[in-house]
């Protein structure tokens, strides 16, 4: 087996049977590849879809059923375990392969850089190309790794299996969000290369699994911004951080709440500040352990 897709799902069913016929349409020869979902979601819609659309005939393809939903990372772990491929295929429910040679032309790219971390390609979205590799981590910070890609979007990312094992797969800690960051810089903290094949591209769509911004949404995510620099700066460094973010985030509440009085795009940096300020004085007042997810 030379590829193992891996999917995590959690309400994006539409999405995945989507992504399931444009893997149909692939070129690649079916017995070299396998497709396995890790359904968060405690129903059987997903296996319902696969079966009326036939597409567990056209592809192989395993679904897990997790007993709660177990955050992103901890499902996706679950699947690549269940994997007996050389190389992974991390991909999200809203992903199209348009180019039918997709895979093909991946996997030739891996084998002729045997020595790979991670992979990926360009990528698009409804307004075209967009940048899917990063620069710097988190606060614009690079940890080191200067004028280099620190880490790929985790929307579409091949990983050697091995690799990905001997690091014990994605953090557990995270619930969702940073992950990808955070298995990107240990990758390169062992030693291999972030590449980028811009001779393919694959369609993106974006939040299917959290189509609205709301306060939970930026509550997720910011809290595993701050778990990402929690684990990798130090002590005196983080706290230093989480001081001055909770200062900025309270002017920003004030002055962002009188200029959203006239402007509909200060409401929402209202949004963000507050819960910035939020989990900073949460931080300051308990510590950073609650950051870490425990389920």
């Amino acid at each position: 087996m030379k590829i193992s897709i891996l999917i995590v799902n959690y309400n994006t069913e539409s999405y995945i049977r989507s992504l399931l016929i444009s893997i149909v349409k692939q070129t690649m020869i079916k017995k070299n590849f396998e497709i396995i979902i890790s359904n968060n979601v405690q129903n059987n819609v997903l296996t319902q879809i696969i079966e009326k659309n036939s597409l567990d005939q056209e592809l192989n393809i395993k679904v897990l059923q997790m007993i709660s939903n177990i955050g992103f990372g901890r499902a996706m772990n679950e699947a690549a375990k269940a994997s007996c491929a050389e190389h992974l295929l991390i991909i999200n429910p809203d992903v199209l392969l348009n180019n039918t040679h997709y895979l093909d032309e991946m996997l030739d790219y891996l084998t002729s850089n045997p020595d790979y971390g991670v992979a990926t390609s360009s990528a698009f979205n409804d307004d075209g190309e967009y940048k899917n590799d990063r620069y710097t981590y988190e606060f614009f910070d690079n940890l080191g790794y200067d004028n280099q890609i620190c880490w790929f979007q985790g929307s579409l990312l091949f990983i050697k299996y091995d690799v990905f094992k001997n690091l014990g797969g994605f953090d557990k800690d995270y619930f969702m969000y940073c992950e990808d960051e955070d298995l990107c810089y240990r990758i390169k903290n062992e030693g291999y290369p972030l590449l980028k094949n811009h001779k393919l591209s694959f369609y993106h769509k974006g939040g299917a699994s959290e189509p609205s911004q709301d306060y939970d949404y930026y509550y997720r995510h910011f809290k595993s911004m701050l778990l990402f620099m929690h684990k990798h700066k130090e002590e005196h460094f983080f706290n230093g951080l989480i001081k001055d973010l909770d200062r900025k985030s309270i002017k920003r509440i004030k002055r962002y709440a009188v200029l959203g009085k006239f402007s509909y795009k200060y409401r929402t940096r209202v949004l963000k500040a507050q819960v910035m300020h939020d989990i900073t004085h949460k931080i300051l007042k308990d510590s950073a352990k609650w950051l870490y997810f425990d389920k």
